[in-house]
This record gives C-alpha cells, structure tokens and sequence, in this order.
C-alpha cells in the first residue's frame, strides 16, 4: 500500500479546510505514477503541482463531484508523502 500524508500535513501544506478534505478513496497505481511525476520536479514543479491539484479539488468539490475529489486528495496525500514536508 502506499504511504499517505497525514490529512493534517496536507491542510498545512496545501491550505485546505477540513471542508475540502473528502475521503473514502484509496490508493491506486494512478496515484503511484502522479507521485513519481512529482518527486522528480524541482521545487518549483512542486509547487505549481500542489496548487493544480488543489485548484481541482476546489474545482470538483464546487461541481459536487465528491468522488472525483477524494481521487484527488488521495493523489496530493501521496505526492507529498512521497518528498515530505519538503514537498
């Protein structure tokens, strides 16, 4: 299984509510292969990654796609457990 970032980690990071934070989705290779994309970027890849994957979160939580929004979650929890807190 792979290793997820805490939620907490992932409000202090990223700047998400609790409101924002849909879960009941689990891991999956495609999120797998969305960190590894991650881990390899500079700082500011990084960066710009976390807020694209926020802004979709937003976007599909603003659209009631609360399905499509635990998928993203679970994807931004991997990709910065996959650097730590210096993702």
């Amino acid at each position: 299984m792979q290793a997820l970032a805490p939620l907490s980690c992932c409000a202090q990071i990223c700047g998400l509510a609790s409101s924002e934070m849909i879960v009941g989705a689990a891991p999956r290779p495609e999120h797998a292969f969305l960190a590894a994309s991650y881990v390899q970027g500079s700082r500011a890849v990084k960066a710009t990654m976390r807020s694209a994957m926020v802004t979709a979160i937003r976007a599909a939580l603003k659209a009631y796609q609360m399905r499509s929004a635990a998928e993203l979650l679970v994807a931004l929890r991997v990709m910065i457990a996959s650097n730590g807190a210096s993702a």
